[in-house]
């Protein structure tokens, strides 16, 4: 919308960023948003820090269920 103030919050993010090195422009359509990454290289799977989040939940669950029998493992999963 012209002449108004649009915000877009991504917080957190998923790693650091070097703000100097970074730029946006604005296009008719769209805008166009490059972050670029503090660390040379790091691979990010997503903007947010969503997808760690995921992968250490997945851990925790992982972690939480050795030892456990299938039985037990199956318990859980169906909440009998």
């Amino acid at each position: 919308v012209e002449g108004k103030e649009k915000y877009l919050l991504i917080r957190p993010l998923c790693d650091e960023i070097e703000p100097a090195d970074s730029s946006f422009s604005v296009k008719s359509d769209r805008v166009l948003i490059k972050l670029c990454k503090k660390s040379a290289g790091a691979q990010w799977g997503s903007v947010d820090d969503s997808d760690l989040r995921e992968k250490e939940r997945k851990e925790e669950k992982a972690k939480a269920s050795q030892g456990k029998s299938t039985a037990q493992l199956l318990s859980e999963l169906y909440g009998e």
